[in-house]
């Protein structure tokens, strides 16, 4: 029986395709938010989760009113393109991260960009920018004032490649292998407790 022939079975039964849920296998997940498209009325961007065995726990685009910018046709095409939550949506499908202790480049804005009641329900925000200063620091590394701006700058003074994808899961991704560049570098007493 080919595939499509059980799929249209299972449609036709009226039972749901069963879905494992989403687990966090490691102490680490991590957060990117980046802006895909304005066009003066919406903004679109993307959200994504990722943990240190290199899975995307979730990608998702969400669409919320905005006064940025000017549309144009371009913009306006992007935003509408494609299947992007709400705020609601959104919240919806975080919930896998309530209790969990994410890192962001930046917490302070990508706290801000959360609907406020998964920012309440995580176990915390961590910044690894602020981490790194601290880890750079120790190791000798001499950074100018504004140091780093980015993921990329800070992968990049410590010898990473950066990552050259906008795509927020392989930011977040990148995001994982920054900290545990972070963690092995970290003085010995704090390594355990280290962004987790």
């Amino acid at each position: 029986m080919a595939w499509s022939d059980l799929w249209r079975m299972g449609r036709t039964s009226g039972a749901e395709p069963r879905r494992a849920p989403v687990g966090l296998e490691t102490d680490h997940a991590y957060l990117c938010v980046r802006s895909v498209a304005a066009d003066g009325e919406r903004h679109l961007m993307q959200y994504a989760v990722a943990d240190d065995l290199g899975s995307v726990l979730l990608s998702v685009f969400v669409r919320s009113e905005s006064p940025v910018g000017r549309p144009d046709a371009a913009s306006r095409a992007a935003v509408a393109a494609g299947h992007a939550l709400d705020s609601q949506g959104l919240a919806a499908a975080m919930r896998l991260c309530r209790g969990l202790r994410l890192t962001a480049f930046g917490a302070g804005l990508s706290r801000g960009l959360l609907p406020p009641d998964v920012a309440a329900s995580l176990a915390g925000l961590d910044c690894a920018r602020e981490r790194f200063l601290k880890v750079a620091r120790l190791q000798g590394l001499r950074l100018a004032p504004g140091e780093p701006a980015d993921l990329n700058e800070a992968r990049r003074l410590v010898g990473l490649p950066p990552e050259r994808s906008d795509d927020a899961a392989l930011r977040a991704l990148a995001l994982g292998g920054l900290c545990r560049w972070m963690r092995e570098h970290a003085p010995l007493g704090e390594r355990r407790s280290f962004l987790g």
